[in-house]
């Protein structure tokens, strides 16, 4: 049976696993496993949490404000390391295009200085060109 681990004071999700220990219990039972913490039946994911005995999304600011520095700066790793092809000299676009692309990722680069880093909202993230 699968299930995860929540914080019963913030209802975050912790982690997951599964366990023959469960066996017998349904999808949704809340089990109190001592020490501040919580056993959900069934899949939360780290953008859900439990509150009042129920699966509820994060908000996006609880979502901005679950991830560390080191992750955000990770995910901008990331979204910067999938534009790389496109500043390169032999790369099929045009310099205009190449210079949009330089711009945007000059903006992730920056994206650590933002007043609200790390707990950025979708909004706080620059946009991609077309």
């Amino acid at each position: 049976m699968k299930f995860s681990i929540y914080d019963k004071a913030t209802g975050k999700f912790e982690g997951q696993g599964s366990s023959v220990v469960y066996r017998g219990r349904k999808e949704g039972d809340i089990i109190d496993i001592g020490d501040g913490k919580g056993v959900y039946i069934g899949e939360l994911t780290s953008r859900q949490k439990i509150e009042d005995g129920k699966v509820v999304n994060l908000s996006e600011a609880e979502q901005a404000s679950f991830f560390t520095e080191e992750q955000m700066r990770e995910y901008r790793d990331i979204l910067m390391s999938k534009t790389d092809w496109r500043v390169v000299d032999d790369s099929p676009l045009s310099d205009s295009k190449k210079e949009e692309w330089k711009t945007y990722r000059q903006a992730l680069r920056d994206i650590t200085t933002h007043e609200n880093f790390p707990a950025l909202l979708e909004a706080d993230w620059p946009t991609p060109p077309e």
